[in-house]
């Protein structure tokens, strides 16, 4: 074991998950953390002229390469914390993950209202204010602990459905000294890309007898399709089975958008073509896509499930049938569901007759 503080325990365990550099504001709170970053782990820093573009700047640092590791910010006590709230929350909704690091003030001081502590209804409960927006929020209370709930929040950023994480950290606990043994990098590693769940046999069964039966199939995608690169098997299965797809905002780039099977984005703004063919479905497989009121127009577009038949995947198992009664629900990543539908879908050797569907979008367009 070595002795070093836990705010240098921390950094040294960014560094061992390839963290390469940090979003930050500066403040006297997270000096710990700061020093630590800089000089222990040598994770360069770029300063902020605001917390929220320290958030807004790991969000699109996700959204350019979705693979580890995880976007890290560094903010300090008091208002700068709440600074990052409006960013924390678009993440949050958008499936980002990222590890906010978030200094207080020092644990002696708690229950006394210091520097911009949350004590009205409790000691510093101010991780109270993210749990709504987050997929985690944790106050590390003792040095010797610390680095183990920042190895827990950083796992909950990434496992399932991606999304950010607070860890708020007191000035005091940063800067004590511990006995810390940190796991080797390829550890690390393994311990941090469990396998993402696949669906079930009978699921991806039924799911190909009803698009093989369908008229009027129509693929509809998200971010879902992004964070788990499942681009190459979307393009596959959509050219194999002759379907069109049409994506949220958020998920555009799913499918390249000059692909002759692409209808670009479906909602209240998207295009004409797709809003059409969303309502004139017969079968709509959503994949990664939850059905908000923007996506759907108002819950609009789709007339599910007395005109359309829906065939939903989603790796988080709250957003299936929380909008819209799905005859075929999966637990999934959008990746492996998709490699599933097609090796069952060429296995079955389906050749639907789709070239009147497709003419009738062609004329929409």
């Amino acid at each position: 074991m070595a002795k070093m503080t836990a705010a240098q325990a921390v950094a040294h365990f960014l560094k061992r998950v390839g963290t390469k550099r940090y979003y930050l504001y500066n403040g006297h709170a997270n000096w710990g953390l700061l020093d630590a970053l800089e000089y222990e782990a040598k994770i360069p820093g770029i300063r902020m002229r605001h917390e929220i573009h320290a958030i807004h700047a790991a969000d699109v640092e996700w959204r350019m390469r979705r693979e580890l590791p995880v976007p890290v910010t560094c903010t300090t006590v008091g208002p700068g914390n709440f600074n990052t709230i409006p960013g924390i929350a678009e993440a949050f909704y958008d499936s980002t993950p990222m590890l906010c690091l978030m200094a207080g003030g020092p644990t002696k001081w708690y229950g006394r209202g210091g520097i911009q502590e949350v004590y009205r209804h409790g000691d510093d409960e101010f991780t109270q204010v993210f749990k709504n927006i987050t997929k985690g929020a944790f106050t590390t209370l003792r040095p010797d602990t610390a680095l183990k709930t920042v190895m827990r929040a950083y796992k909950t950023a990434v496992s399932g459905r991606p999304g950010p994480v607070v860890v708020y950290m007191p000035l005091d606990v940063q800067n004590t000294e511990v006995e810390v043994d940190l796991p080797a990098a390829k550890e690390l590693q393994h311990w941090l890309a469990p396998h993402p769940p696949a669906p079930s046999p009978e699921a991806v069964a039924e799911a190909i007898a009803l698009l093989a039966k369908a008229k009027r199939p129509l693929i509809y995608t998200s971010s879902g399709i992004l964070n788990a690169h499942a681009w190459d098997d979307l393009r596959a299965f959509a050219e194999g089975a002759r379907i069109p797809v049409a994506t949220t905002f958020g998920g555009k780039g799913g499918l390249a958008e000059d692909h002759p099977l692409a209808l670009g984005v479906c909602d209240r703004s998207g295009t004409g073509h797709a809003v059409k063919a969303a309502q004139q479905a017969d079968v709509l497989l959503g994949i990664g896509v939850r059905f908000n009121d923007l996506n759907t127009a108002g819950w609009t577009l789709f007339d599910i499930p007395k005109k359309t038949t829906l065939i939903h995947i989603d790796i988080d198992p709250g957003e299936i049938n929380r909008v819209y009664p799905s005859r075929v629900g999966m637990v999934s990543d959008a990746r492996l569901g998709l490699r599933a539908l097609r090796a069952a879908w060429k296995a079955a050797g389906h050749k639907p007759a789709r070239s009147g569907w497709l003419k009738d979008i062609a004329r929409w367009r």
